[in-house]
């Protein structure tokens, strides 16, 4: 009974609280909100260098081989404010550059001695360089998507009919 009431004292401490709970080399930790929060804050008032951020967001995709997984990741540090719009941005960048590499990759199998055998590489150059043109063109620009952006979050945080209609339109 004594352990009983020890438990029930101590989760009646807990309550009140939030934990986020992370899995740290395959064992659960959880941490105080207020805790993550601070680590949280700190991180984002940090600056992240835009050629670093392009480059993790490559390297990541690069090593799960999908651009949707890499920027699923990043999504929820940008709601919880650890990560800012605009430095979550050129790590979107380079997260459509990542994607090339799996075509590249695919596109190896694909050459033979035949005349046409260089067509899948030519393609996934193709689209490598086509994503490097779009950072080129995109990221100077970065001020109008980032804008976009925001304004969607506002019309979507007023009313979620907005967000439906957004994705009707576009998809």
């Amino acid at each position: 009974m004594a352990a009983a009431r020890a438990r029930t004292t101590d989760l009646s401490r807990a309550e009140g609280r939030t934990f986020v709970v992370f899995d740290v080399d395959e064992r659960r930790v959880a941490l105080p909100l207020e805790d993550v929060e601070r680590v949280y804050a700190s991180v984002a008032l940090t600056p992240v260098p835009r050629g670093p951020a392009i480059l993790l967001g490559v390297a990541l995709t690069v090593a799960v081989q999908s651009s949707s997984v890499t920027t699923s990741l990043v999504v929820p540090l940008v709601a919880a404010g650890v990560v800012t719009l605009r430095q979550c941005y050129p790590f979107t960048l380079g997260a459509n550059v990542g994607t090339t590499c799996t075509a590249l990759l695919a596109s190896l199998a694909t050459v033979t001695a035949a005349e046409n055998g260089m067509v899948g590489v030519d393609t996934a150059f193709a689209h490598l360089l086509f994503n490097l043109l779009g950072i080129a063109i995109f990221y100077p620009l970065k001020a109008i998507p980032i804008w976009l952006a925001e304004r969607l979050a506002d019309l979507a945080a007023e009313s979620k009919r907005w967000a439906v209609v957004f994705l009707l339109a576009v998809f």
